[in-house]
């Protein structure tokens, strides 16, 4: 594959956004036929069980590339902090949904941060990022865990459920948060 220009890599991803989408819904076999990419009889069998096909997500920042999150992405990977940067940019995708008639709620707004698991600093460091990403209107929450000596229960226990139990409404006996091994995938849902 040649290496292109970042306009030419945007333009080929909206594209194959676009073929995708075509393919996961469409019955009959099509044709397309794009600046860099040309298909004849393109099709998917099977199709994928998730309906209406499974979500798409797009990461990145670029005024181009919030286009095409406009345009095709279910879910936006917004790659940096809850910042002031990420609402401006967040601002610019509700634009390119405007322009193009499309709810700007329909797209989940996402966020991923590394967690250090053995850092003693991690569990209040972390919980504070993550309630700073959903006060800035993050619902897709990406937690990279380095766990060291640590365990997926002590995730959930110090960092997952007193978020949720801070960002839910109160729910069961004195307002306790899930306390199942589910708790830890409820955070990205």
């Amino acid at each position: 594959m040649p290496l292109v220009s970042p306009g030419e890599a945007v333009r080929d991803l909206a594209q194959t956004c676009e073929i995708v989408r075509r393919m996961w819904t469409e019955d009959a076999p099509f044709d397309f036929g794009g600046p860099s990419l040309r298909l004849k009889g393109a099709m998917c069998e099977p199709k994928p069980v998730q309906r209406p096909h499974p979500p798409i997500m797009i990461g990145g920042s670029g005024d181009r590339m919030l286009r095409v999150v406009a345009e095709h992405a279910d879910i936006w990977n917004y790659p940096g902090p809850p910042s002031p940067e990420f609402r401006q940019r967040d601002q610019v995708l509700m634009n390119h949904c405007a322009a193009i008639g499309r709810d700007s709620s329909e797209i989940t707004r996402s966020m991923q941060t590394i967690v250090r698991c053995d850092d003693p600093d991690a569990p209040a460091a972390t919980r504070a990022l993550l309630l700073e990403m959903v006060d800035a209107g993050v619902t897709h929450l990406v937690l990279a865990a380095i766990l060291g000596s640590r365990s997926l229960r002590w995730l959930a226990d110090e960092i997952i459920e007193p978020v949720l139990a801070e960002t839910q409404p109160a729910s069961g006996p004195a307002g306790s948060a899930a306390t199942d091994d589910s708790s830890a995938a409820a955070l990205t849902s």
